[in-house]
């Protein structure tokens, strides 16, 4: 999977160029967050919690740790996203969802609408205040990553249906471990799935 990482090519759509994902990574840890659609609610909601660990991991480990690096697959909404600063990470585009293919992020149809796991998360999104559009492509999941210097994947979460996220303590548990392993070398890391 790192391999296929680092090689997959991402838009930085500022500047309108292609980077190397290996390009983008420049901290000890980077936490990268594949986004649905950047006008869906339970995408905003998922990224601002994100934001909101980084700030915990920052306390923690310092800023220049750990990295968020967002990834969408098309620029609509964009700027809506932007503007309402749900995601403190750089955003890149891969309008081919080649790197969502290759890090095997699936689809599904609309029905996940109607599970629970998504009634649950859109009541919260709502009492948040966030608004939605339905534009773009629906069945698309996205899904959460951490790559870590020296050590590769440390954890992949794939959505498998509307509004499912990976649990916030796992994440910082993992991080914690491979810090604390970076430190001491005698401690073991599994790697988590």
């Amino acid at each position: 999977i790192l391999q296929q990482l680092h090689n997959s090519k991402v838009e930085d759509v500022g500047q309108k160029k292609k980077l190397k994902l290996s390009e983008v990574i420049k901290a000890k840890i980077c936490i990268i967050r594949f986004m649905r659609r950047f006008g869906c609610l339970l995408c905003k909601l998922g990224a601002s919690e994100t934001s909101d660990l980084k700030t915990i991991l920052d306390e923690t480990y310092g800023e220049e740790q750990v990295q968020l690096v967002g990834i969408g697959f098309d620029e609509l909404a964009y700027d809506q996203f932007l503007q309402g600063k749900f995601f403190s990470g750089k955003i890149y585009l891969d309008s081919t969802k080649q790197v969502y293919r290759s890090m095997g992020i699936g689809r599904e149809g609309m029905c996940g609408y109607w599970k629970s796991q998504f009634k649950k998360r859109f009541k919260e999104a709502t009492a948040k205040g966030y608004t939605y559009n339905m534009e773009g492509d629906h069945k698309q999941f996205g899904g959460t990553f951490i790559v870590a210097e020296g050590k590769g994947v440390l954890f992949k979460h794939t959505q498998r249906n509307y509004g499912d996220e990976p649990d916030r303590d796992t994440i910082i548990n993992i991080i914690e471990k491979y810090m604390e392993a970076t430190k001491s070398p005698e401690i073991s890391f599994e790697n988590q799935q």
